[in-house]
Formats: structure tokens, sequence, C-alpha cells
């Protein structure tokens, strides 16, 4: 019987991304004021790692495939070493051209990377995540988390999302839903059935689970609005005139990123050996094979420390 000395060349990948640990609906807007003082605020809805980064955009989407007018300001958002606790209020006041004060939260910055800061009536504002460093140019680069619009146009409305349809944005004020963002869940449309509007608050509680308040959030019926222009009619937004008591979902905790023997390390052509994996899964339910790499071919999962494996000859990759 002929015998084949079995190499089995174990690499462990893992697949989370770094710089881009959200996930849609982790923050929800809870205001925007469009007259002076322009301004916008949200609530975590979700623990923010420390020194995590957020870009927050005024700048609209023309399409699933491209933003649209860059002229709109685009600011880079970094949270404290320290983290942000869910169910935190974080608002940003223009106090200065292009310049976003942060209110709610210390050890915070707020960075301008694009254009120019500039609410107007039916503006939008759009959060976003990136895995590499830089302000998205393409949308396939940018992973959404929450999103608001004050837009209407009875010819251009898209009665399914609420917002503008793609052949339909053409100013600053306009933009499609964010891909990855449902509104409603993720997202909201403040005035589907119109008219436009300049200034908002949530005006619902914030006590209960941070799911049922995502939704709570996201529905624009549970606001209140009005048109300026004079200052008096903005809304104070800051972080100390809403009162939260929120419940948060527990975190996940990823596995640990394991590493794997084999034994025996020598069987004939077509036999079997055994992958023992030494890692926690944590909150993770299975352990996944693939050949090739994360996410190649999947050969199976386990529950357990172990898992059975037929090599090809002359090796393979796990």
């Amino acid at each position: 019987m002929k015998k084949l000395l079995l190499l089995l060349l174990i690499s462990i990948f893992s697949c989370f991304e770094s710089n881009a640990q959200l996930s849609a609906g982790d923050i929800a807007f809870i205001g925007m004021n469009t007259d002076t003082q322009e301004g916008y605020t949200f609530i975590t809805l979700a623990d923010i790692p420390g020194s995590e980064e957020i870009y927050f955009t005024d700048k609209g989407i023309k399409s699933s495939s491209s933003w649209g007018i860059t002229t709109e300001g685009t600011y880079l958002f970094t949270a404290p070493v320290t983290g942000i606790p869910c169910g935190t209020i974080v608002n940003f006041i223009e106090t200065l051209d292009n310049v976003l004060t942060i209110d709610g939260v210390t050890g915070a910055s707020m960075v301008l990377k694009e254009g120019s800061f500039n609410l107007g009536s039916g503006d939008q504002i759009i959060a976003y995540q990136k895995s590499t460093p830089g302000i998205s140019t393409t949308l396939v680069d940018a992973t959404f988390i929450a999103a608001i619009t004050s837009d209407y146009d009875v010819i251009c409305i898209n009665s399914s999302t609420g917002w503008t349809q793609d052949a339909c944005v053409s100013s600053t004020s306009e933009s499609i839903l964010p891909p990855g963002l449902t509104n409603g869940l993720n997202a909201v449309s403040m005035t589907p059935t119109g008219p436009k509007k300049d200034n908002f608050r949530y005006n619902g509680t914030l006590t209960g689970t941070s799911t049922a308040i995502g939704l709570l959030i996201n529905d624009y019926t549970n606001w209140i609005n009005n048109n300026g222009p004079a200052t008096s009619t903005i809304y104070n937004n800051s972080a100390t005139t809403f009162y939260t008591s929120i419940t948060c979902a527990s975190a996940c905790n990823n596995p640990t990123i394991p590493t794997a023997t084999y034994s025996p390390s020598t069987i004939c052509n077509g036999n079997t050996t055994t992958l023992t994996i030494s890692g926690s899964l944590n909150d993770a339910t299975e352990w996944y094979i693939y050949t090739g790499s994360c996410g190649g071919t999947l050969v199976g999962s386990t529950t357990t420390s172990t898992f059975t494996v037929t090599p090809s000859n002359p090796s393979t990759t796990y």
C-alpha cells in the first residue's frame, strides 16, 4: 500500500475588519437643525470602542454606485480612547465656519476632511465607516451606520424608501437611501409625505431596550419639527436635554484567533487525520473549516475542538 506523507499547511485567518467595527443601527440620529446654529445629534445604541472612527457627511448619494456633489462637508469623528458607552448622546454644533463643537462626550475629535459644512432645508446627514483610512470615494468602500434626511419632492420621492429616487439626485440636499440601510430600522426620512422642514428633534422615549428604542427613533412620527430661519426656532439638542435609560444588548465577544495541530502526520492516500483547534469560541457557536483561505471552500463546521479531514495529495491548506 502506498503511503502519503501528509503535509497540512495550517493557516488561520481572522475575518474581522479592525477599522470598521460598528454595524448598521449602532448609532441613531435624534436631532438636526439646518437653521443657525446648524448641527446634528446622535445616540449610541451599542458600546463604541476606544478611538473608533466614524465619518459624518451631509453629502448625498446619487446612485447605488456613486456619491453626489462632493463640495459638501465630510468630517472624521474619533471616539475617546476610553470608548463611548451605549446610551450616550453626542451633539455637534457649528460654532465657527466649518468647526463643529462636540457636546456630550469628552476626549473625542471632529475634523473636516472634505468640502464645507452647510446644512440646508431638505438636507441629510449620513454616518459611515471604512476599513481603510480616508474618506469614501466609491460606495463600495463604505459601511453605512445611520442616516437621516429631510428632503421631499412630490415628483422625485421614492415611495418605498421615503428618500429621493436615483434619477432625481441633482442638488446637495438630495440623497437616495444609503446602501445597506433600511428606512424605519436604521435610517429615517423625516418628511416622506412632505413638505420639507428645517429643524428636527426626536420627541419619543429613550427608555427601554436598544433594539426597541432604535425602531422608535427611526419612525418619523415620533419627532417634532419646525421651519425657521430665526435662531429661536432651532431645537436645543444638547446632551443634557434628553433623559436616557437604555438597556443595551450584550456585546458580542468574538472568538479568539486559534492555532491548529493535526494527528496522525503520516497517513495512506485517501485516509483521514484529525485537526485539533486550540482557541475559545466565546459568543460564537461553531468553528468553520475551509480549504484555501478564510471564506474559501467550506469543508464543514464543529462545535468541539476537533474536526476530521481527508487531505488531497500532495498537500492541503486548511
